[in-house]
Formats: C-alpha cells, structure tokens, sequence
C-alpha cells in the first residue's frame, strides 16, 4: 500500500467518523428539544384548563352578585357601589341583554318616634350596717434559721513600717568566747513571724584572734 493510498484511508475514516459524530449530537439535540417541547406543552395545557376553571368560578360570581344587586335595587334600597356588569366584564362569551330596570319605589314614611318612658322611683336607701370589729393580731412567726457565713475576705495589704523603737538597756554579758577567739557585734536582720517584717537586732560571733 503506497503512502498516498494510506493517507486518503485515513482522511475518509475520519471524514466518517465526525459525520457519525454530527449524527448523534443532532440526534441528542433534536431528542431533548422534543421532550422540552412535550413538557412545555403539559404546562400550558395545565395553566389553561386551570384559567378556564377560574373563569368558570368569576362568571358564576359576577352572576350571583349581579342578581343580589337586582334585589337590592327591586328592594328600593340602592346599593353604594355600582353594577357588577360595570365594574367587570363577564370573562366567558358576550353578556345577555340586560332587562329593563323598574321603576323605584317610593319611600315609606318614617315611623313616628316612640314617647320617652318616665323615669322610676330611686328604691329606698337601707341603712348601713354595724362596723366590724377588728380581728386579733396573729401570733409572731418563728424565728427562721441563721443565715450561711460569707466567705472570708482576702487579707488587706500590710501597714506601713512603724518607727524604730529606742534603744533597750544593755544586756547582761553574754558566754565568753573560748581561747584563742574574740567576740565582734553586728547588725542582723530578723523576720518577724506575725507581721512579716523585717527587724534589726543586734548579734555576736566568736571569730579566731589574729595572731601578732
């Protein structure tokens, strides 16, 4: 098979194989707008049957109103609107002839108004009837049960340091170092356990004796 017998067989394949191509999807096409049509078509001839039903029930009110508005008329008692076939148009085929419309009625008289009856007799008044006295006090109540105690507060910040106090008597002499050392006083800072604060005392340790 030489190359240009080859080529043309492939070109025609493909020349088939789009036009099976354009076949199916105007074939899908033309199938979906069928049923698009179908279902389009279902609800307009719902929609009008539904209208024809609705036109069926205004022209049998605007009768029915129509014949309470010859009564009313008939009655001699002319109704504050206006005609029903003035206000609406019969929505199915042409409105009969309408009769001719009697004559009105004269108005009765009004009736003559009714004298006023007299007035009654105000019953005798009774005389009011002895006061009461008054009841008993009632018996005081129980005393109820002592309340729950409140939760303890949190301890206030501490007080500003008072001043130093003076200066006691001196001591007695305390235990005298052994041989060889020397007794040297110094300034100490104690904690008191109650307040927690610091206060200065005065203590001494037995440090050696430099030798001369």
């Amino acid at each position: 098979m030489t190359r240009a017998h080859r080529s043309r067989t492939i070109f025609v394949g493909l020349v088939v194989a789009l036009l099976v191509a354009i076949a199916a999807l105007a074939t899908f096409t033309l199938s979906n707008l069928a049923q698009r049509v179908g279902a389009a078509n279902d609800r307009n001839a719902a929609q009008a049957q539904q209208i024809d039903g609705l036109l069926d029930d205004l022209h049998a009110s605007q009768e029915n109103a129509q014949r309470l508005y010859d009564q009313l008329l008939a009655l001699g008692a002319p109704p504050d609107g206006s005609s029903p076939d003035d206000v609406v148009t019969g929505p199915s085929g042409p409105s009969g002839l309408q009769g001719a419309r009697g004559e009105r009625g004269t108005a009765g008289e009004p009736g003559m108004p009714g004298e006023p009856g007299a007035p009654g007799e105000p019953g005798p008044a009774g005389p009011p009837g002895p006061a009461g006295t008054d009841g008993d006090s009632g018996a005081p109540g129980s005393t109820g049960p002592a309340g729950l105690s409140g939760p303890q507060g949190e301890p206030g910040p501490a007080g500003p340091q008072g001043p130093a106090g003076e200066t006691g008597p001196a001591g007695a002499p305390g235990p005298a170092c052994p041989d060889g050392y020397s007794a040297y006083a110094f300034d100490v800072q104690v904690i008191d356990p109650d307040t927690g604060l610091p206060t200065t005392q005065q203590a001494a340790l037995c440090v050696p004796t430099p030798s001369t």
